[in-house]
């Protein structure tokens, strides 16, 4: 029997090896695998769902005939996923130690948080706050302007 109906936004990624990219996933992140559709054929992935932090994330290899496909060689990464949790610091560490490259180090960000930003192995981009406290959006909005003059000169 079906329990009651769920709203929720759930990424889902395509990428060149899905099993890798869970077990990384898994082991680097901390999610569970909960579903896992292969295709009879090959062994691809067709879907899987893993959940953890609060939210769910989906996952394909690449089968243009099913509508899952990878993004075209160098075309920008339609996507970031951004994990807030009071252990940032420590994902984004093992993210790196893991594999991944350090798009932005650690550290303290305009909007009251600490951040850092990795790509994952599988072509991902990750961002890992630890939200320190709440910042009023004209506070923000001067600290990035004071950021941004800073960054130019």
């Amino acid at each position: 029997m079906l329990g009651p109906a769920v709203e929720r936004l759930v990424p889902h990624l395509v990428v060149a090896d899905a099993g890798a990219a869970i077990a990384w996933y898994e082991a680097v992140l901390g999610f569970e695998l909960v579903a896992l559709v292969p295709h009879p054929e090959d062994g691809r992935v067709l879907h899987a769902e893993l959940r953890g932090h609060g939210g769910a994330l989906q996952l394909a290899d690449d089968h243009a005939q099913f509508g899952t496909r990878l993004a075209s060689h160098g075309a920008p990464r339609p996507i970031m996923l951004v994990l807030e949790s009071p252990r940032a610091r420590e994902l984004h560490a093992r993210s790196l130690a893991a594999g991944a490259r350090q798009l932005a180090p650690f550290g303290p960000a305009a909007h009251g948080a600490e951040h850092g930003q990795v790509l994952d192995p599988h072509g991902c981009e990750w961002t890992f706050i630890h939200r320190l406290h709440e910042i009023p959006s004209d506070d923000m909005e001067r600290r990035v302007d004071e950021m941004v003059a800073r960054r130019a000169n």
